[in-house]
């Protein structure tokens, strides 16, 4: 995913939900039907203030459905190793957990 043309720091200042920071078992996605449920840490935004880090927390959904959901695509794009992508923010989705 390319860089978007909104400023990270302005996303999170209008954000109430998850900062997903990391994500685990994406490597488990139904490759036929597109449904995925992945562990997530992060932390939660309430009217763009940081609250509380959740771990472990269950984020379950479809592909297709999540990658028509993005709302916004920050300029942030970092890599990792050979895997990258730049803040995005995902509405009506899924989550379960503490």
């Amino acid at each position: 995913m390319e860089a978007g043309k909104h400023d990270t720091g302005s996303i999170l200042k209008n954000i109430s939900g998850i900062f997903v920071n990391s994500m685990m078992g994406l490597h488990m996605t139904d490759t036929v039907s597109g449904n995925f449920s992945l562990g997530i840490n992060g932390w939660v935004f309430e009217d763009g203030e940081k609250k509380q880090a959740v771990k472990e927390v269950l984020i379950t959904g479809n592909v297709k459905d999540f990658l028509a959901n993005i709302s916004a695509v920050g300029n942030d794009l970092k890599f990792y190793f050979s895997f990258g992508s730049p803040t995005i923010v995902v509405k009506d989705i899924t989550l379960a957990g503490k």
